[in-house]
């Protein structure tokens, strides 16, 4: 992946930006590199960062996994490899009674060996209760509920404190990173240098970050032609590994929700590529769980906006025609309105329990020895390593 050295934005690029929104603006970019980055470059990504930019999307991490399913499922996922670097975080940004509770959570683990090592902490899992993190589980989410403690006002705090973690000095032009189009495939010698666990990913790994530039800004419109150009230029087993690489990271660090509906990436392209990702590699466990999602997600999200828009009715003609509470006319469409609103907060609700479904439904896919997409993908390359390797 190719990196840049500096990810600091210039404070021209964010002049019109609202204030409620300029702490999403200034890390947009970070937390879709480290969502892109992979794992044997994150070392290097975190070397360019800044304190503050590494800390926003570590604790963001934390937050979503915690809140999702507890510290035994931050733990049990890959999000668990950074352990070390949350804690960094949780210190930096001064969250010292989210530092505790997070020890504490270490101490419960118990893990023997590395924390970073996600095989190790998941044994240790299996030998303490599904219960023994309730206490800090509870205590997370007491200080996450209110708004004077929760880690979105802290990171905001630290946001206000640190400008220059995020922005550049004024008139310093932000470093670019260009799609590079060129021959991709690597050298046949170093094939023959790689274990059987090691083949997977490597095929792409030069390729990545030209990929997720290419597809975010074709989403963007900034350059709709280069997610084509780069496209034509990989081989049909670079751009099957590409999409599937995608959409295990969107899918374990941030659910299904962005690989459907994600405003940073141009969802069509992906869609389109996953499918045909899948059918090329002949993971149809895969195939039919993506399948499904997006039809099932498409019809929920089809059905809350369409509750939406009647009750952005009701309120536009009660503004329109100056209708109170008390007035008649208000009491006569209250029933309807609330009715509803009530249907909405329900599948609204519903879809959100369906998300975390279908995301265990994806993980247990992902650990499973005979379904895991590594397997699928060691089996393609050496089936045809002319897609990926050149003499």
């Amino acid at each position: 992946m190719k990196l840049k050295s500096d990810y600091r934005i210039s404070r021209e690029s964010v002049a019109d930006v609202v204030k409620e929104r300029l702490l999403e603006a200034a890390t947009g970019e970070i937390s879709k590199v480290c969502l892109a980055c992979p794992t044997s470059q994150q070392k290097n990504l975190f070397k360019r960062l800044t304190t503050g930019q590494k800390a926003i999307p570590l604790l963001q991490l934390l937050e979503g996994e915690v809140c999702n399913g507890g510290f035994h499922q931050f733990f049990w996922n890959s999000s668990g490899n950074n352990s070390s670097g949350i804690l960094d975080a949780l210190i930096a940004i001064q969250a010292d009674q989210y530092s505790l509770i997070f020890q504490k959570a270490v101490a419960v683990l118990a893990v023997k060996g590395k924390l970073e090592n996600r095989r190790q902490r998941q044994s240790a899992l299996k030998l303490i209760s599904k219960d023994a993190f309730d206490k800090l589980d509870d205590a997370f989410y007491e200080l996450n509920d209110n708004k004077s403690t929760s880690l979105e006002k802290l990171r905001a705090k630290y946001f206000r404190k640190h400008p220059e973690d995020f922005f550049l000095a004024f008139g310093t032009p932000p470093l670019a990173v260009e799609v590079d189009v060129k021959d991709y495939k690597l050298p046949r010698e170093k094939a023959k240098k790689l274990s059987d666990k090691n083949i997977h990913w490597l095929p792409i790994e030069q390729i990545w970050d030209a990929y997720w530039e290419a597809i975010s800004k074709q989403r963007k419109l900034e350059s709709p032609e280069k997610a084509e150009i780069l496209l034509k230029k990989l081989t049909n087993g670079q751009r099957a590994l590409l999409a599937v690489r995608v959409l295990n990271n969107i899918v374990l660090v941030a659910g299904w929700g962005n690989v459907v509906s994600n405003l940073a990436l141009c969802v069509d392209v992906l869609h389109r590529e996953i499918r045909s990702a899948y059918s090329l590699l002949d993971a149809h466990h895969y195939s039919e769980l993506f399948e499904r999602v997006v039809k099932l997600y498409n019809e929920r999200s089809s059905d809350i906006e369409k509750l939406d828009i009647e009750i952005k009715n009701i309120s536009q003609k009660r503004k329109q025609l100056n209708i109170r509470p008390g007035d008649s006319a208000f009491a006569d469409d209250s029933p309807k309105f609330w009715e509803l609103y009530e249907e909405k907060e329900r599948l609204t609700s519903g879809l959100i329990q369906e998300r975390q479904r279908w995301r265990e439904e994806f993980i247990a896919l992902t650990d499973s020895p005979t379904t895991r997409i590594e397997r699928v993908v060691e089996i393609y390359v050496k089936l045809h390593p002319e897609e990926f390797f050149k003499d």
